[in-house]
């Protein structure tokens, strides 16, 4: 399935930058990275909660898109219609109709960064960053199937604390 860009060019960056001063659970930013998984790149999709920046949901796969993102929020493990805004860069893997489909069910913000301003999801893009610098000094690459521990989803669906969610396939 081909997922088609559904945020405008104008689409609202509701968060600005500001990061600080979040209430648990309720801001999420996500971004999508490569890191090595043995001799292959694989991409990572990171959720962070703003509130501590404790990766909160992850994925990791062969492809870069929507599915990806769905499986890295099939692992969040707190109520979703918790969440106030969530907060991504512009890309086709965020901003598809699959994808809002997700935060329009549960009430959820939609917030994008501005086109070309990689500071305005600055919080996903430091963690990436430490993420990388952590894989490098264990052995220079992530495990192969998912990521590390907690943030593992099967097939089926279900994330580590037994929990669904019903798009998750």
């Amino acid at each position: 399935m081909v997922s088609r860009p559904a945020a405008p060019p104008d689409a609202a960056n509701v968060l600005g930058r500001g990061f600080d001063g979040r209430r648990p659970c309720t801001h999420v930013a996500a971004d999508l990275t490569y890191v090595r998984a043995g001799s292959r790149w694989r991409c990572a999709c990171l959720l962070v909660d703003l509130h501590d920046r404790e990766i909160i949901g992850c994925s990791c796969g062969r492809r870069k898109d929507a599915a990806l993102v769905k499986a890295a929020l099939s692992n969040i493990e707190f109520p979703l219609d918790g969440i106030e805004a969530s907060h991504s860069e512009r890309g086709p893997e965020f901003c598809n109709a699959e994808i809002d489909a997700i935060p329009a069910d549960f009430g959820i913000a939609r917030s994008v960064s501005r086109p070309g301003n990689p500071h305005d999801n600055a919080v996903v893009e430091s963690t990436n960053r430490i993420l990388k610098r952590g894989l490098s000094r264990a052995g220079g690459s992530a495990p192969r199937r998912g990521c590390a521990p907690p943030c593992s989803i099967g097939s089926t669906g279900r994330t580590t604390s037994g929990s669904t969610r019903p798009w998750a396939t």
